[in-house]
């Protein structure tokens, strides 16, 4: 983390990782989620591909529900290439379905309120949560020939909402390897890629490989409470 803000505040920069990282998830300020390592705008965490490893090792989230290891928030210009990333869920407690504690049960990589960021030559698995999550107000979120497996839930999940500058617009999820998720013991049916729940537009999902999930492959949608935007322009 020390690296990251350095760059950052020499004006940004390529932050190269090399070997196995073990990770502990603090409390992020007042919030109630916690976080590994923050991303930051306009760096780049460059790894290795098959050499550079990032694990949740160990979290001070007192319920037991591990946390995000990377997380971005009103951040632009980031980029993740060539890292394995790995929530080790095994290790904490999934929450009684735990979309319902989407802020807080751990996520591989999530980003909010961000702006052009690119994920590539990734593999995310093991996270107690989503692979990947983007939600509300993000623009050109881009992932590409990732490998995301054995996720307590999606792969990748899109979340737009409604209400002003809370909708997820011009994103890709191209060519990424996806099996084997959805592998909570509470979750009968969320696997693959979710593109939903709402003011979700243009939003590219091509040439993807998605299989041994317990639901759908692909789920476009845009009902749920207090939703009255439908997701749109959406390229598969």
């Amino acid at each position: 983390q020390a690296a990251i803000d350095s760059v950052e505040a020499a004006g940004g920069g390529t932050v190269d990782l090399y070997g196995t990282f073990q990770l502990r998830a603090l409390q992020d300020g007042a919030f109630s989620r916690y976080v590994a390592v923050k991303l930051k705008s306009n760096v780049n965490l460059r790894g290795v591909p098959g050499q550079t490893k990032l694990r949740l090792a160990s979290s001070a989230e007192p319920t037991g529900w591990g946390g995000h290891v990377l997380f971005g928030e009103n951040g632009s210009n980031i980029r993740v290439e060539g890292i394995e990333i790995d929530g080790n869920r095994a290790a904490f407690t999934s929450p009684a379905f735990a979309v319902s504690q989407d802020g807080i049960a751990g996520s591989n990589i999530r980003i909010l309120d961000c702006v052009d960021v690119t994920v590539e030559n990734c593999y995310s698995h093991s996270a107690i949560y989503h692979g990947f999550f983007a939600l509300d107000g993000c623009r050109r979120i881009n992932a590409r020939r990732n490998k995301f497996s054995n996720n307590g839930y999606r792969a990748m999940h899109f979340n737009g909402t409604d209400g002003a500058g809370n909708d997820i617009t011009d994103c890709s999820f191209d060519e990424n390897d996806c099996w084997s998720n959805g592998q909570a013991a509470d979750n009968p049916t969320n696997g693959g890629i979710f593109i939903a729940l709402g003011s979700s537009y243009r939003i590219s999902c091509r040439g993807n490989t998605v299989k041994d999930d317990p639901g759908c492959g692909i789920e476009i949608t845009g009902t749920g409470p207090g939703v009255t935007s439908i997701a749109r322009e959406i390229v598969v």
